[in-house]
């Protein structure tokens, strides 16, 4: 068996490209690690906003006083029901994890037009409860956590 013998220029040019590879690797894998997460991210707030696409809620509002409401949950969409007064909010919703945030988009509260709410979701089988973690409107930072919100069958 022959002995090859390397110069020290190439065998330094060598280690700096095997080593340029292991960062090449190294670096696509670090991305793919963050795509993964945050496909994963993505995929978890779909799945939880899709939990309440096209339902129905029922539960206590305070506007301001104690009222039996419906929330009524469409697609980015969500409207707040008061017996024979209909429609007293509508606002766009995003769900991620395990905070829901409404927008108000129109209604009779005095929240501003745009105004975000951000309510931590605490879902249980066909109920869930808010606990309001930041809102621009104060009022409704109230009204939604009475108690619990109960998914209507119908």
């Amino acid at each position: 068996m022959q002995e090859i013998r390397i110069s020290r220029e190439i065998f330094i040019e060598l280690e700096h490209f095997v080593l340029d590879c292991v960062r090449w690797v190294l670096t696509k894998l670090f991305f793919m690690k963050k795509l993964f997460l945050l496909i994963i991210v993505i995929s978890v707030g779909v799945a939880a906003s899709a939990q309440f696409e096209n339902t129905k809620w029922r539960g206590i509002a305070n506007v301001p006083e104690p009222y039996d409401c419906m929330f009524d949950f469409r697609k980015d969409t969500v409207y707040l029901l008061a017996g024979e007064f209909g429609v007293i909010e509508t606002m766009k919703y995003v769900i991620s994890g395990d905070t829901l945030v409404f927008t108000k988009i129109d209604g009779k509260s005095p929240c501003a037009k745009a105004s975000a709410g951000y309510f931590k979701i605490d879902a249980k089988g066909d109920s869930f409860k808010l606990t309001s973690l930041k809102d621009d409107c104060p009022g409704r930072a109230e009204a939604f956590v009475a108690g619990p919100w109960v998914r209507r069958k119908d």
